[in-house]
């Protein structure tokens, strides 16, 4: 039965309710909507935008919790319907147009499916969008053979989701072969050379989802008891901080609300399961985009738009960066540093640009020094689900965004678009929290949904031992859904515990007071199989050993030859030096970013210390965010971006080291315990892969940027690939510059003493300080990009000792309080730092 509630004229409440309504819960609900009337009525004229049937909002899951609160039963969908004019844009993503609201409003015309069994698994691949080689295909197939029977649709969809690029890094872990001579070493095996030759600050790296390097000691301040009330007690505890980023690229690309607010939630989910149970403190974000042409008659944007597959640039920069900040605002954690970059160029019949956008996420906090590492299950343990239910949402996302965007039919890239719901995700952090804070933290290991959805988390936590797992015991949202969609949907804001038998009620107690779902859904069988058994009915969607769902596959082989790049000088003339000045301060890069940092929270939780505004102004010039690790101490924990894309163009290993000393020259500002020896990086990279020349370059600039950290004496421990950074169109292909994406953090030794970039008068004298050789050349610039121009050669870091001792010369002045205020040289160069502070 569908109840309406509301205007016909402007909004309609539509409730399905199994239920009839009686006049006590009518005038509960009127009043819960506003005190807006009841339609006693089975239909609702007019024309309407609403949510797409088969996807239940966030909205609603909250709303219909609400009105269980409250006593009323029999509520199970609750959604928002706006009066159409018809000047409303309606985005197909999320929404549809509805000529009626009828009583079939909410009706989904699909059975579930049953369980297939796949006989021609190079058809499925195909058919479904699997992204699978041609050597998992045969891999599939002989295994089948050597089971006896056909595998089924889960069990194939599965190892795609498993395997996947997305999860596996093949190309990262594969062979490269270049101008016809095999590499010696992997790209992983080059960036986790770093960690080991420089270990001294490192806790965990390459082991988990997040990086931990050694922290401080500070004071916890929490329950006496996390599972009945009880006083707060301050305690001193050993600290250990986290370090993530994640890129959220294709999802962003098709819906930029969804896709950013998902990969916001997933990589603070990333640094929640760390170990056993992290707490995030703040969080950052980058954003790449092709030219935005919000204003006329702007030289560098004249090239005519494109026939864009999903979304416009302008449309994706501010729908992204709301959805980023809307999670963040409804979760509580402040976003407090990030980058944006617009860049698109044109020569020689070679289109290049973010068409295929990035989105980056990242983020820091910190964890009990006892809980850095997972434990070993035993046989018995139970697998918990925490969060909410199933929904028909994200089908194949690790699979799909593992190929080019545009690749497959838009249904299938749509279908693996996910939706966000960071009040579920806070109540579900709020009972880890409550864990990791107690004298005895129960969790034996932990692991969040993203990529994948069960398939992933579920046989990560049981890789070493093996589980059961019962279908029947997972939440289902929608009762359409087949096997198939219940294990690998991608429905958001879940975590995947083992805990033992004896500690469950606590865990129950605590889920319980938090208001999030939790779920028993298997147990450690310690027989090295994963198999998901319905209890209903007997069947089995999935029965595989372990070894065989993870796959023996062979190690990827990359051949590719180097290409020289051959881009235009860059032009310079003194006599435009104005106008050029007035375009470089329009340019998104360099241009005011209030617009990202008015609409966020930088300043939840009490404990920001510097965020992106400083000054009297309060204008976003900061590049380097600093958390305080407790509320009464003054250490803290500082981390900063660095980025280089268009002069990674002309020369890979340039623009890694220049990523690199953009991320450490944003840091300096911040007193670090030890100078650069604290400091750790995340390196995220975006290439366009398997295009000619490309597989090399991404060679190329890994190498570099290993060689670099190690030169400086500091380490990688975290990181991820996007590797098919490629665009298809019906009549052309856009592939993205090459780009690694530097986070770097540190140990903050007194919060109250960062240098802020906000000029004083009469304060002193102003000093230009390089950290490397004068080679001012322009290619890869901000100014190059105005000219429409990439450039013959751009700047290096070519002597890392010199780098060094600057870097170390300075940190020593900020601790003894000598410089008053200091900015990075680096989008916009010189002129564009002064500028800024004097602004300030």
């Amino acid at each position: 039965m569908i109840c309406f509630f509301g205007n016909p004229s402007k909004r309609i409440f539509a409730l399905q309710t199994q239920l009839p309504l009686d006049a006590k819960n009518i005038k509960k609900l009127s009043w819960l909507f506003g005190d807006q009337p009841h339609l006693d009525t089975p239909t609702v004229e007019g024309v309407f935008v609403g949510p797409r049937v088969s996807m239940v909002t966030p909205w609603s899951t909250n709303a219909v919790e609400i009105t269980q609160n409250m006593g009323i039963e029999g509520i199970i969908r609750i959604e928002q319907f706006l009066a159409f004019s018809t000047n409303d844009a309606i985005d197909p993503m999320v929404s549809e147009r509805f000529e009626t609201l009828e009583q079939k409003l909410f009706t989904v015309e699909v059975t579930p499916e049953p369980i297939l069994e796949v006989e021609d698994i190079s058809a499925y691949n195909e058919t479904q969008g699997l992204s699978l080689s041609g050597n998992e295909v045969a891999y599939l197939e002989k295994l089948s053979q050597q089971l006896g029977r056909p595998l089924t649709d889960s069990e194939v969809f599965g190892f795609s989701q498993v395997n996947s690029e997305h999860c596996r890094h093949k190309i990262f872990n594969g062979s490269f072969h270049i101008d016809d001579r095999e590499q010696e070493s992997s790209l992983f095996s080059l960036i986790k050379k770093t960690s080991k030759l420089q270990s001294e600050n490192l806790v965990s790296a390459y082991k988990d989802n997040v990086a931990f390097i050694k922290g401080p000691e500070i004071e916890q301040f929490a329950p006496e008891n996390a599972d009945k009330p009880g006083v707060y007690r301050k305690k001193t505890i050993p600290s250990i901080l986290s370090l993530k980023a994640e890129t959220h690229n294709f999802p962003t690309t098709v819906e930029p609300f969804s896709g950013a607010a998902t990969g916001s939630g997933g990589e603070i989910r990333d640094r929640m399961a760390g170990g056993t149970g992290s707490i995030p403190l703040a969080g950052t974000a980058v954003y790449m985009t092709a030219y935005p042409r919000t204003t006329a008659n702007r030289p560098w944007e004249k090239n005519p738009p494109r026939d864009w597959l999903y979304q416009t640039p302008i449309d994706i920069l501010i729908r992204a960066s709301n959805g980023a900040s809307d999670f963040g605002n409804k979760f509580g954690q402040p976003l407090i540093t990030g980058s944006v970059l617009t860049f698109e160029h044109e020569e020689e019949n070679k289109t290049i640009g973010f068409d295929k956008v990035i989105m980056m996420a990242g983020g820091v906090g910190y964890a009990h020094a006892d809980d850095s590492a997972k434990k070993m299950p035993k046989k018995g343990n139970r697998i918990i689900i925490l969060g909410g239910d199933n929904y028909r949402i994200g089908m194949g996302g690790a699979a799909v965004s593992s190929a080019d965007t545009g690749a497959f039919s838009s249904g299938i890239e749509l279908n693996a678009v996910q939706r966000s719901n960071p009040e579920m995700q806070k109540r579900v952090a709020n009972v880890i929290r409550a864990l990791t804070e107690s004298a005895n933290n129960t969790i034996i290991s932990i692991h969040d949904h993203g990529a994948g959805g069960h398939l992933n988390c579920l046989s990560e936590l049981v890789e070493d031992t093996g589980g059961h797992i019962h279908l029947d015991a997972l939440p289902v949202g929608d009762n359409t859904l087949s096997a198939k969609e219940i294990i690998g949907n991608e429905s958001q804001e879940r975590m995947g515990l083992i805990v033992s038998e004896e500690d469950l009620p606590l865990l129950k107690r605590i889920a319980e007071r938090e208001r999030a779902p939790i779920f028993d859904v298997g147990f450690i069988s310690d027989d090295n199989h994963f198999a998901v058994v319905s209890d209903k009915d007997g069947t089995k969607p999935i029965d595989l050993s372990l070894d065989d769902f993870f796959g023996k596959t062979p190690k990827t082989k990359l051949v590719d030859q180097r290409t020289q790049s051959s881009f235009s000088p860059v032009p310079f003339s003194l006599s435009d030096v104005y106008r050029d000045l007035e375009h470089l301060l329009q340019l998104e890069s360099v241009a005011c970013k209030d617009w990202l940092t008015n609409k966020v929270d930088r300043c939840v939780g009490g404990r920001v210390a510097q965020q992106q505004t400083v000054g009297s102004l309060q204008l976003p010039l900061a590049n380097c965010g600093v958390m305080a690790l407790d509320y009464k101490g003054k250490a803290g924990i500082a981390t900063s971006v660095g980025h280089a894309p268009a002069s990674a163009l002309i020369d890979p290993a340039a623009g890694s080291r220049l990523s690199i000393a953009e991320s450490l020259t944003n840091l300096i500002w911040a007193p670090l315990e030890n100078g650069l020896d604290d400091v750790s990086l995340s390196a995220n990279w975006m290439w366009p892969c398997n295009n000619p020349g490309e597989n090399a370059r991404l060679y190329d600039a890994v190498e570099a940027c290993a060689d670099f950290a190690i030169a400086l004496g500091i380490n990688i421990p975290t990181g991820k690939d996007s590797l098919s950074m490629k665009q298809k169109y019906r009549d052309k292909e856009v592939i993205a510059p090459g780009t690694v994406i530097i986070s770097a953090t540190a140990s903050c030794s007194d919060i109250r003493s960062v240098v802020r970039p906000v000029a004083r008068p009469n304060q002193g004298k102003l000093y230009y300080i390089p950290m490397s050789d004068l080679n001012f050349h322009l290619g890869g610039s901000a100014f190059a990009q105005l000219q429409m121009k990439i450039g013959v050669k751009c700047p290096d870091v070519s002597d890392a000792n010199q780098f060094k001792n600057v870097f170390n010369s300075l940190q020593n002045a900020i601790k003894k309080d000598k410089i008053i205020a200091g900015h990075d040289i680096g989008s916009g160069g010189l002129i564009t730092s002064l500028l800024e502070m004097c602004f300030a």
